[in-house]
């Protein structure tokens, strides 16, 4: 088995070979950022927060290649980049609120633990299956304009709730709409699929010394994790 690198997130992004999506530690704002490489500038397309029993408490990130946790002392959460446009989220104890970074963006709730968030400046649809939980969409329906007695869907923040203390949710990012996925995660083994793949990726690195190996490991998972895949 190959020592992983431990990644602080706050300064390298968490990802995976040929994903289009990575997370980053918002530290600032004490939540994570959710990156997709198609939203234009390169900027974030969805924030994670994290709360229990109505308060935010203090938590840390940490990351694997193949695992980005998070720990505080009301609960944990676990997430890993499951394909090229989605991220599985596990979490125990601690509710999650997945809020969009655009203005112009309007979810729909498509039937019970199903969503769709659409974002109309950058084009793209984001597919969310709660399979684990109680998620619901908050923001209100506002007037057009003074003139139309039209309203416009304003609900684009989902708020999941833990039900017997856990959630499972699936994000899914495109630039065109899909079906939603249907089956839960099977999270232990996509977790092994993504470590071995890792640990194949590794047994290209030619040998270094020992006290240069923590750094040349970073470097070989910037190396891994930028790759995308031409579409």
């Amino acid at each position: 088995m190959t020592d992983a690198p431990v990644i602080d997130i706050a300064r390298i992004p968490f990802s995976r070979y040929g994903s289009y999506l990575s997370i980053c530690h918002d530290s600032a704002n004490h939540q994570l950022a959710v990156h997709h490489v198609w939203r234009r500038f390169e900027d974030y397309a969805f924030t994670l927060s994290f709360s229990a029993r109505g308060a935010t408490p203090a938590w840390t990130a940490s990351a694997t290649p193949w695992a980005l946790r998070i720990a505080s002392d009301a609960g944990e959460a676990r997430l890993y980049i499951k394909d090229d446009s989605s991220c599985v989220l596990e979490s125990r104890g601690l509710d999650v609120r997945l809020s969009r970074a655009d203005p112009g963006v309007y979810g729909v709730e498509e039937s019970a633990g199903r969503f769709k968030i659409i974002s109309q400046p950058q084009c793209t649809y984001a597919h969310v299956r709660v399979f684990h939980g109680k998620g619901k969409l908050d923001g209100p329906h506002l007037p057009l304009n003074k003139q139309s007695a039209m309203r416009r869907n304003h609900r684009s923040d989902l708020s999941v709730v833990c039900e017997d203390d856990r959630i499972v949710m699936q994000l899914d990012i495109a630039n065109r709409e899909r079906r939603a996925r249907e089956t839960p995660p099977l999270i232990e083994r996509d977790l092994e699929t993504v470590r071995r793949e890792w640990e194949a990726f590794c047994s290209g690195m030619p040998e270094i010394p020992l006290e240069r190996r923590p750094h040349a490991l970073l470097a070989w998972y910037n190396l891994w994790s930028y790759f995308v895949r031409a579409t």
